[in-house]
């Protein structure tokens, strides 16, 4: 999405601009030439892509090399909370798609999707995509197709670009080859229902943790060369940390600096603010990497920033935090091990007016109100699933009546999917400036999914 500066500076956090999209393309190789067309229609099928002003060509790409070629145009003047259809045309090949820009200022209603951890088996996150573009559709208003939200985890090896297109040398890791080669895994696949969805919903990405993993193989001290045969381990690749996230996904909302991730949008009547959340320590806990630690303590750069961008605004304020603070489990949650930190964010994002914090990391669909905040795991986009009650107690503080949902299995008796582990999305439909409902359905066929639950958020 295109964005306008709020300030001479943009330091703190842009605000959409509802007028202008910027599309953003890449191809395998260097074309002869690539060109842009668009025509604002709701329906694609008869789309003008032919009429002067409303075309782009001779662009540019970003470098030549391998993994790159990729591309971008701003589409301007544009009218708010409007369908615009496009067709890239490369060396006399179409690829079509749509967007809706951003509503109209002072807008009081907006729909928008949110998932997360869609690393792993590609059928898995193909059934979520499915599902998400088929309840997209079914709305005859359109209104549906605006974003999504992702809480991080796209792909099994962040820091390894092969895992993000489909140049694949499918050199796995020991422990990876139980968990799918990478081009499944490949975020930017260029068929199927990956494409159709890439093509038609801007997605806000939140950093996960497997953004910085990569595979290392073992080298010999004296060659420095690998040893054979060949052996690869996985480890976290700190320079790198997030390099392929930002090249993917090249917001302008970022806060300006190589090892920051966060970043806040207003779009619509809603506030969207994207923490860091990832402990980047370094190398066997190597202290002197520390700087990179986004820092969510008080004092630090982020948690001044979260101070600004949460303040001062009477809009809806949506969190999404890859790390979860409040969920099904205690296991393998960064924030149980800092209790402290934890509840502070929590008790922060209270005084501020969060209603909603999205969270991912966990693989399982957990729903934890506590304080009158509701923390929602989305934890299975398409990554392989965990059984909350095989991992420990639930993180979700106070009576047990708190955690509302820790859903491991899919669907009432007789759901075709009934018994097995839920792939899931959510859908989240601000009303009015009072009320947000939050639907969250199973990634089973074509369908638009069983409904897991069904809530509603009031302040």
């Amino acid at each position: 999405m295109a964005v306008k500066e709020v300030g001479p500076t943009c330091v703190d956090m842009c605000t959409t601009d509802n007028t202008k999209m910027t599309v953003l393309w890449q191809t395998d190789r260097t074309p002869g030439s690539c060109k842009i067309a668009w025509d604002s229609v709701n329906d694609c099928t008869g789309a003008d892509y032919a009429t002067p002003g409303r075309t782009a060509g001779g662009l540019p790409e970003s470098d030549s090399e391998k993994n790159q070629h990729q591309f971008a145009y701003t589409i301007s003047g544009l009218s708010p909370g409007t369908k615009t259809c496009y067709r890239v045309t490369c060396d006399g090949t179409d690829y079509k798609g749509s967007f809706r820009t951003p509503p109209a200022d002072g807008s009081t209603a907006i729909s928008f999707y949110a998932y997360g951890d869609t690393r792993g088996p590609r059928s898995h996150h193909q059934d979520v995509l499915k599902t998400i573009l088929t309840d997209m559709k079914n709305d005859p208003s359109g209104g549906r197709q605006t974003m999504i939200l992702h809480t991080g985890d796209l792909v099994m090896d962040g820091a390894r670009e092969d895992y993000w297109d489909q140049n694949c040398s499918d050199n796995l890791c020991e422990d990876r080859k139980d968990l799918g080669q990478c081009g499944k895994d490949a975020y930017f696949k260029r068929q199927g229902p990956e494409a159709e969805f890439l093509s038609t919903l801007p997605v806000l990405a939140t950093l996960g943790n497997h953004e910085g993993y990569t595979c290392d193989c073992e080298k010999d001290p004296a060659s420095g060369d690998c040893k054979e045969p060949l052996k690869k381990k996985l480890r976290t690749d700190y320079e790198n940390f997030g390099k392929y996230f930002k090249k993917y996904f090249p917001y302008p909302f970022y806060i300006k600096g190589k090892e920051k991730f966060y970043y806040a949008f207003d779009y619509g009547p809603a506030r969207f603010v994207i923490i860091d959340g990832n402990d980047r320590v370094g190398d066997n806990g190597n202290a002197a990497r520390n700087k990179s630690d986004a820092g969510l303590k008080e004092g630090t750069p982020q948690w001044e920033w979260l101070k600004k961008v949460l303040g001062g605004t009477t809009k809806w304020k949506i969190v999404a935090i890859h790390n979860p603070l409040y969920t099904g489990s205690k296991d393998r949650d960064r924030f149980e091990k800092d209790r402290a930190m934890r509840d502070k964010l929590h008790a922060f994002l209270k005084a501020q007016g969060v209603k909603v914090v999205l969270q991912g990391h966990n693989h399982y669909y957990a729903h934890c109100e506590y304080d009158g905040v509701h923390y929602l795991t989305l934890g299975s986009g398409g990554c392989n699933l965990t059984d909350p009650a095989t991992v420990g107690p639930p993180s979700c503080p106070g009576s047990a009546a708190n955690l509302k949902t820790a859903y491991n299995t899919c669907g009432p008796p007789g759901h075709p999917n009934g018994g097995s582990l839920c792939y899931h999305y959510s859908r989240i439909d601000i009303r009015d400036d009072r009320s947000m409902e939050v639907t969250v359905r199973d990634g089973w066929g074509n369908a638009a999914g069983e409904l897991i639950e069904h809530f509603t958020v009031s302040r």
